[in-house]
């Protein structure tokens, strides 16, 4: 969708600015006291879903083959990346993060709001979002 919306720009002669941001370090950095909460804030914390997940995060362990034999590391931080709840665990804790960022950069155009096929609900394609990583486009930027 952001190739498709700065071809559009383009075609219609609009500036735009494009800018990409990656979370550095997104996975493994988010303490467990943080994860904790958010996943108590999210889906209560005497719940059987959030026990399931304290549990995925806290007790994760990595075990090494070494020649002296085995050893078995515990996480201190962080969801393991690849989990199945990776990317859960980080929209949790980071996305209110994203959000206020968004909010604070980004002002809204017609320009980049579309309806949506699907729903007939207008978006904003003016930011992307996957994950750890942010895509903001700025319509009529004026460079400093």
């Amino acid at each position: 969708s952001q190739i498709i919306l700065n071809h559009r720009l383009t075609m219609k002669n609009i500036s735009f600015l494009q800018k990409m941001y990656d979370v550095k370090n997104a996975f493994p950095s988010p303490k467990f006291e943080k994860i904790r909460q958010a996943i108590g804030d999210t889906l209560g914390s005497e719940t059987f879903e959030a026990d399931i997940m304290y549990q995925h995060v806290e007790e994760h362990v990595c075990v090494f083959d070494t020649s002296n034999g085995s050893i078995t590391s515990q996480m201190g931080s962080g969801v393991p990346q690849g989990s199945s709840k990776a990317t859960e665990m980080f929209n949790k804790v980071y996305g209110p993060v994203v959000e206020n960022f968004i909010n604070d950069k980004k002002k809204t155009t017609d320009v980049t709001m579309w309806r949506s096929p699907f729903s007939g609900k207008e978006i904003d394609v003016g930011t992307i979002v996957f994950v750890d990583d942010v895509c903001l486009v700025c319509v009529n930027a004026v460079a400093q």
